[in-house]
């Protein structure tokens, strides 16, 4: 029964996180004013493929693409809430194979991926990431923080590590700071 409560609990963990933070967002969203008219909203696809079209065409400079790669939906929800206000295109994956197959088709510049994945684990996927593209900036999430997994993942090439729930703050100005 302790067994099914501490299920419970960490599956709810994320979506409360989730929910936590756009409470917070529309807060400040209604302090500030409606300044979101002002921003642009990368969430509509079909608009970012015309534009990118477009943008090879006239020879431009594409926006920055970050990965999102994790199987909690939840997850991938927060985390495209708190990229939003970034110029840069959000990509999600929820397995291991759907992410090589979006690092073969575009370059990205940030990916932030799970540790654990259904499909495959976080480290193995790092170490195909760097074989593909060595240039490529992962950083790694994770609700397990134990200090060897942290140098493994750094020593594989992992340039941060953030453990979940992290700081939804701290982890944009990290990822801000690499595009």
């Amino acid at each position: 029964m302790k067994a099914l409560i501490f299920s419970v609990c960490m599956a709810a963990t994320p979506f409360l996180v989730y929910v936590i933070f756009r409470g917070y967002r529309k807060r400040e969203q209604s302090r500030l004013g409606d300044m979101s008219l002002l921003q642009v909203s990368n969430t509509n696809n079909a608009t970012l493929a015309f534009d990118q079209t477009r943008e090879q065409a006239e020879g431009t400079v594409r926006m920055p693409s970050v990965l999102i790669v994790d199987d909690q939906s939840s997850i991938q929800m927060l985390l495209r809430e708190a990229f939003d206000s970034m110029n840069a295109q959000i990509v999600s994956a929820y397995s291991g194979q759907e992410a090589v197959e979006y690092i073969r088709e575009q370059p990205f510049a940030v990916v932030l991926m799970d540790v654990k994945l259904p499909d495959m684990s976080g480290m193995d996927l790092l170490l195909k990431f760097r074989a593909m593209r060595p240039q490529l900036q992962v950083i790694m999430m994770s609700a397990f923080s134990d200090v060897n997994r942290i140098e493994s993942a750094k020593s594989a090439g992992a340039i941060g590590y953030f453990s979940k729930p992290f700081d939804i703050d701290e982890l944009r100005s990290f990822v801000a700071s690499r595009l």
